[in-house]
């Protein structure tokens, strides 16, 4: 039997919940709480499967963190939580604070915060236009050879 739409479906809920009370979601924690909750299903080797069972959690946890809350893409998917009234906004961003990243409600974030993700967006906006630049220009110059 695989667990792993089991694991999948109780970091969602957990994940939901935070969201639900505007918490700050911390993938440690959420991790935390699994772990504790399946705590009686270790193997005799405790310790090994404690570091085992903690790091799988942990990985899977960030990955759905990441995939919920990540604005690299060009669109914000249908995953993503967009404030009402905008088109691209988002309820929640990634943020590192003390070494771990963290999905933190809008209006939770700093100035700091705030402005370091504008000026990351905008990079990343520059590059696509960059992109396109060099796409176009690329099939230009071909056809001119061709």
């Amino acid at each position: 039997m695989s667990y792993k739409p089991i694991l999948a479906q109780k970091i969602a809920s957990e994940i939901k919940n935070l969201i639900d009370a505007k918490k700050v979601i911390n993938p440690n924690n959420i991790t935390a709480k699994i772990c504790a909750d399946h705590k009686d299903e270790l193997t005799d080797n405790a310790d090994f499967s404690t570091y085992n069972i903690h790091a799988n959690v942990r990985n899977v946890v960030g990955k759905m963190i990441s995939q919920k809350f990540n604005d690299k893409k060009n669109n914000i998917d249908e995953n993503q939580l967009v404030m009402e009234g905008f088109e691209q906004l988002q309820k929640y961003y990634i943020v590192n604070r003390g070494k771990i990243d963290l999905a933190i409600p809008i209006d939770e974030m700093t100035t700091s915060e705030v402005n370091e993700r504008a000026e990351k967006l905008r990079k990343i906006g520059a590059s696509y236009y960059k992109h396109a630049d060099e796409l176009e220009l690329y099939f230009k110059t071909k056809k001119i050879i061709a």
